[in-house]
């Protein structure tokens, strides 16, 4: 359970987003990818079967496949249909799609014959890309790769491919990995659809929910709190104010990771001005990852209340002294602080 602190700091990204990020102003869904692929790139962004992605490969993938998708003749507004299983490659072209600003109908991939033309009908798709895992839809379709520009999306090799269907990976062959002109999405804005996402139509045709730039903007802020990356962008606009003011050393909160004080590091750099850097240990992700986040940081702070919350009671004197040891080992601070039960 997340303690009232981090459930305040929550909100309060929240709410400075949907001041920030209104229906009208032109930040979407491929400004925030690039953003923090420029500031973060080697920071986790998905975790599939065991490989963890960063956002920087996930930025170079999607611009890969944006100017793909520029070569095959797509523009700004353009409607595309995915029918595709959750994996890397999807959120790929998904977001590859967004840097151009068109609109992508995500298609159940439970769907087939007539439910499936009507979904490509009603969103006016102008191309369909098709996950080699759902090949077997087109089935009872197959005039639908007559008449629209069909794509199959293998992992690997494309093999045995239905007619009038055309094997993504050698169009990806080349293709540049650097971010696509901005100007390629002019006059997309907050408000604008990003995506239409289809449910299965098991009570009747499927139905399509859109979804805009700017909703994801605000989830992915959230989230960015959430999943541990280290520094909002509330964070860094204060990390800069402190360090103009001489301060003499900074603590980072929440941390889980020895990587979390690259970001610090960054912003430090951005500035030119380097103060020790303090590791608050709140959170029993930071215990695993103890020795690793001693070597990387300047000093240890051992939070006793929110270790408190996040561990069992007991268990935090036991804590405390291991954080202690080990901190003292590699001759680095350490600090006991609030809650001394």
């Amino acid at each position: 359970m997340p303690t009232r602190e981090e459930t305040q700091a929550r909100m309060n990204i929240i709410a400075a987003g949907m001041m920030k990020h209104t229906p009208e102003q032109s930040y979407t869904v491929a400004d925030r990818l690039e953003e923090r692929a420029a500031r973060q790139p080697d920071h986790p962004f998905l975790i599939h079967e065991g490989r963890t992605i960063s956002y920087g490969e996930v930025n170079r993938q999607a611009n890969r496949h944006a100017h793909c998708a520029l070569a095959q003749g797509l523009r700004r507004g353009d409607v595309v249909a995915l029918l595709m299983e959750n994996r890397p490659e999807f959120l790929y072209l998904w977001f590859g799609l967004a840097k151009l600003g068109c609109v992508s109908a995500l298609i159940n991939t439970q769907i087939s014959g007539d439910a499936l033309r009507h979904a490509l009908a009603t969103t006016a798709s102008q191309k369909l890309f098709v996950g080699a895992e759902c090949l077997g839809r087109l089935d009872d379709t197959s005039d639908i790769s007559g008449r629209m520009a069909t794509y199959v999306v293998a992992e690997g090799e494309a093999k045995n491919l239905p007619d009038g269907c055309i094997a993504l990976e050698p169009q990806l062959a080349g293709q540049p990995d650097d971010n696509p002109d901005p100007a390629l999405r002019a006059g997309v804005i907050g408000q604008s659809t990003l995506c239409l996402v289809f449910t299965s139509g098991t009570t009747g045709r499927p139905k399509g929910v859109a979804y805009s730039h700017r909703a994801l903007v605000l989830h992915s802020m959230m989230l960015s709190h959430v999943d541990g990356m280290a520094l909002s962008e509330k964070d860094v606009e204060d990390l800069r104010f402190a360090l103009g003011l001489s301060v003499d050393f900074v603590a980072l909160s929440f941390v889980r990771s020895a990587r979390d004080v690259r970001d610090v590091h960054k912003v430090m750099d951005e500035v030119g001005v380097h103060v020790p850097v303090i590791a608050k240990i709140e959170k029993p992700q930071a215990l695993d990852e103890l020795d690793d986040i001693v070597e990387a940081f300047d000093g240890i702070m051992v939070a006793r209340g929110d270790l408190g919350v996040e561990c069992p009671l007991e268990d935090v004197p036991v804590h405390q002294k291991l954080i202690i040891d080990r901190a003292r080992r590699d001759a680095k601070p350490v600090i006991v602080a609030t809650q001394m039960l």
